[in-house]
């Protein structure tokens, strides 16, 4: 037992925003939706279940726990239940978009970190509730979502139907219709797959899907991480020097050499201070996860 109440149903214990505490824990629930990251955090998000007020319904609340201190954080969500999904432009991250309350929909990890969610049964953009099939993506280091694919309602049949096009061939318009306990996995090459689960039909008729689905991310934008920096200033010395390397993104590795050759991946990892007696040249390159390279640092000591 790793927290939690004793208790058979209670609501939610929410705290701060973003900050840790040993107080937070998500309302009694089921149906949520999880993922495991890179540094063994454990997130969850939604489900049908009990909010901060105790009220039940479909939840859009998205928690962390913390491997390390095993305490829970609240990184977005509304506190109370029965949220509308706020959908904002398609592709465009945004402070305010939310997915709608729901559980029971598909997750993956993509190869950024960024945790990715597929419909489930909850509401939609107007509180209309049924199988979703909207597609989202959740970046974890400035805590946005972004809609990413799917409708933004549910339909008059209580569900989307599928647009399928040709089999096996990759097209924008294509997408599976809504649905709910789907299986989701990722292949070697960060392809996210989807099979089955259960919609409804025109008719308003529950149908099992056994339909076979890929999903391929394209290749972001990424911002390059900041150069690194240099504690002594370049110049001309007449004694030893101690020089640290530091860098402004959160997280980054450091890579550097003495001889002025441009680092690379495979250069000297930075852990601590360089002592320079001889004329040398620095040059050093930052690596952190969801960004680009950074630039190439330089700095000569004569």
């Amino acid at each position: 037992w790793m927290g939690g109440n004793t208790s058979q149903a209670v609501g939610g214990v929410y705290g701060t925003l973003g900050t840790l505490s040993s107080s937070n824990f998500p309302g009694s629930r089921n149906g949520a939706i999880l993922w495991t990251d890179n540094s063994d955090n454990h997130w969850l998000f939604g489900g049908l279940g009990l909010d901060a007020n105790s009220s039940q319904g479909f939840l859009n609340d998205l928690w962390q726990f913390n491997s390390s201190g095993q305490d829970w954080v609240w990184m977005a969500g509304s506190k109370t239940q029965g949220t509308a999904g706020l959908y904002g432009t398609l592709g465009q991250p945004a402070p305010g978009d939310q997915p709608g309350g729901r559980g029971i929909g598909a997750s993956w990890i993509d190869a950024y970190g960024n945790l990715w969610l597929f419909g489930g049964q909850g509401s939609d953009a107007n509180r209309s509730q049924g199988f979703l099939n909207d597609l989202w993506q959740f970046n974890p280091l400035n805590r946005e979502w972004t809609w990413m694919g799917g409708s933004n309602v549910i339909g008059t049949s209580g569900s989307q139907p599928g647009v399928y096009g040709t089999l096996g061939t990759t097209a924008a318009g294509n997408t599976p219709g809504g649905r709910m306990g789907a299986d989701s996995w990722t292949d070697n090459n960060g392809n996210l797959w989807l099979f089955g689960g259960v919609g409804s039909a025109s008719t308003g008729v529950s149908v099992f899907y056994n339909d076979l689905w890929e999903y391929r991310i394209a290749a972001p934008t990424l911002p390059p991480a900041a150069a690194p920096t240099f504690s002594v200033t370049p110049g001309i010395y007449t004694s030893p020097l101690t020089v640290t390397i530091s860098d402004a993104t959160a997280g980054a590795t450091i890579y550097y050499t003495t001889n002025g050759i441009a680092p690379t991946t495979n250069s000297t990892i930075y852990n601590g201070p360089i002592r320079v007696s001889a004329t040398a040249t620095l040059e050093a390159i930052a690596i952190a996860t969801s960004y680009s390279q950074s630039a190439v640092a330089s700095a000569n000591y004569t």
